[in-house]
């Protein structure tokens, strides 16, 4: 019976040392106003129904579900509240265990110092300047990884590949580590630079033709938290330098929908500011999100344009 019961603790403490957590990944979501009476959209349902999905969804891909997901890592929830916005995500999101932060935006109108992008950006995109909430996802350095995501979306498979990359760094042997990256390109661009510090994929549906550069898909980014990171994209805000026909720093990220705040700045800060430290992902494969397989606009469900040829690399 002692040999049986030692046997029993051995077994234990092992599958138990097997399930320990590599690290816990914070899951960030941003809630910067309440829902109007018969409002449609993201929370024309309410806040708790997609946050109570969300959740589950990443539970189920987390260590916590581990003989299912056979992940290895575990998951701690965020939600990155403005004040007006508390009345109805606090008693929504708690019950859920989500931790409530809140957050005004990060640079207030008034003190962004371009003149355009201080008119301009209360209407533009979803949600004007409270877009810019998003940026607070950058503060929680207390995970060495942090995804944000919107409420209308939710986890299929566990996304461990990516955490492990963040986290170790680009293998060495020159593989994408399991990583599915945009047009199958390499995963990095030369072997010195190995650390990668966010995940994207971009929304080519926004972008206008010829433009130069596409913004990235708002839903879904993987980040590495910095204070650094947060401090330079609040200084980046408060300059303001969005120009009417060049976008941010007249390099060509903008304008198109949502421009000047999240979709634009995120790839302004890694392709120009920080080139090769962050990395376009397949969207058949992450943030999946059903694209126009037309290359015209599709207005009132009325199609238009040629059907595209697949997911290929969009003209320069």
């Amino acid at each position: 019976n002692t040999r049986n019961g030692i046997r029993q603790l051995i077994t234990r403490k092992k599958k138990d040392e097997k399930q320990k957590p590599i690290a816990t990944i914070g899951y960030a979501i941003t809630v910067s106003g309440c829902p109007k009476t018969g409002s449609r959209g993201d929370f024309g349902a309410g806040i708790s129904d997609g946050a109570a999905v969300l959740k589950h969804s990443i539970h189920l891909n987390s260590i916590q579900s581990h003989q299912q997901s056979q992940s290895k890592y575990d998951y701690k929830m965020y939600a990155l509240v403005h004040p007006e916005a508390e009345s109805c995500a606090r008693p929504a999101l708690e019950p859920l265990g989500y931790e409530i932060l809140l957050r005004d935006v990060p640079v207030p109108l008034e003190e962004i110092e371009g003149e355009y992008l201080r008119e301009k950006v209360p209407n533009n995109g979803c949600c004007g300047e409270k877009e810019f909430l998003k940026i607070h996802a950058y503060a929680l350095i207390q995970h060495p990884v942090v995804v944000h995501l919107d409420l209308d979306t939710l986890v299929l498979k566990p996304m461990d590949k990516l955490y492990d990359v963040m986290i170790n760094g680009a293998p060495k042997d020159g593989s994408n580590g399991g990583v599915d990256v945009a047009f199958g390109d390499p995963l990095v661009s030369s072997p010195d630079s190995s650390e990668i510090n966010a995940f994207f994929t971009r929304d080519y549906n926004m972008a206008h033709s010829g433009q130069k550069h596409a913004g990235v898909q708002g839903g879904f980014l993987v980040l590495r938290p910095s204070l650094d990171v947060y401090k330079e994209f609040v200084a980046i805000i408060r300059k303001g330098d969005f120009r009417q026909k060049g976008g941010w720093g007249g390099k060509g990220f903008g304008p198109f929908y949502g421009s000047m705040t999240f979709q634009g700045i995120i790839p302004y800060f890694y392709d120009h500011l920080h080139p090769g430290t962050g990395v376009e992902l397949n969207p058949c494969v992450y943030n999946n999100m059903a694209f126009n397989p037309r290359d015209k606009p599709t207005k009132n469900d009325i199609v238009s344009g040629h059907c595209r040829d697949g997911y290929n690399r969009p003209d320069k």
